[in-house]
């Protein structure tokens, strides 16, 4: 992600914005179902990690 972008969650949904706050890329609400196909419970975690090579 460049230097001068953000990463907002607003209401399960995550939004990549410019430094201007303009949207840059959507990340729609998490979801999955089971073998029924009913819905069940589901969130994103963002890990802000740094991995670097030595």
């Amino acid at each position: 992600m460049k230097e001068d972008y953000s990463l907002v969650e607003e209401e399960g949904m995550f939004y990549i914005k410019d430094s201007y706050g303009n949207n840059i890329y959507n990340i729609g609400k998490a979801w999955a179902v089971d073998s029924l196909g009913n819905f069940v419970e589901t969130k994103y975690e963002v890990d802000l990690s740094q991995y670097f090579g030595h």
